[in-house]
């Protein structure tokens, strides 16, 4: 049997700037597809991404869609809007707690990811969100150590690749990753998805 597996978050996991510019093309639907190549079972992903929301929008949200969707396990990854509008990250981190309790507290399984690259080109000057975002990404460790939850390291598979700056993201809009930038934010999910599956973790 497959997972129904709820992906939450904002337009890095709605999908913008993959293929189509929506969910058919976003990471979710990427992995729901790898999943059942490589485990078969029919898996189900629900693409509950808002573009332009940030943390506290979500946490706002995220009690409504648990108890309509009723997932089997919760991918969240959101925090980027926080960093570009200037959020303190005392309450950021309070917020994706906040959701992490929730979803546990559903008894849902959930996988937090570390926050996704921006750039900046000569399309967009985003220097102080993407040192805002490096500086943040250790507290996701911090939460997931504190909740004893599983990191899907987003961040690191995309910063990871020589000249990810102009292979995985889109440039125009410079936060959001492009259709081959997607496939890896796709496997730093199903690390830790795959891993839950076969350790028992989501059954």
């Amino acid at each position: 049997d497959g997972l129904r597996i709820l992906a939450f978050g904002d337009s890095i996991t709605y999908g913008t700037s993959s293929a189509e510019n929506k969910p058919k093309t976003g990471y979710p639907m990427l992995l729901e597809k790898k999943l059942e190549a490589l485990f078969g079972g029919h898996f189900v992903s629900i693409n509950q991404g808002h573009p332009g929301e940030n943390t506290g929008a979500g946490e706002n949200r995220f009690d409504g869609v648990l108890d309509k969707e009723d997932p089997d396990i919760v991918l969240l990854m959101e925090g980027t809007n926080d960093h570009s509008q200037g959020q303190p990250f005392g309450r950021i981190q309070a917020q994706l707690s906040s959701m992490v309790q929730k979803a546990l507290n559903h008894g849902c399984p959930i996988i937090l990811a570390t926050i996704p690259p921006v750039i900046s080109n000569k399309y967009r000057n985003r220097d102080a969100q993407a040192a805002r975002i490096r500086a943040f990404n250790p507290i996701i460790y911090e939460i997931g150590a504190a909740a004893g939850i599983p990191i899907a390291r987003v961040y690191e598979y995309l910063t990871s690749v020589p000249n990810w700056e102009r292979e995985l993201m889109d440039q125009p809009t410079a936060n959001h990753p492009n259709d081959a930038g997607y496939r890896y934010v796709r496997d730093a999910f199903f690390e830790q998805v795959a891993d839950g599956m076969e350790n028992g973790s989501f059954y």
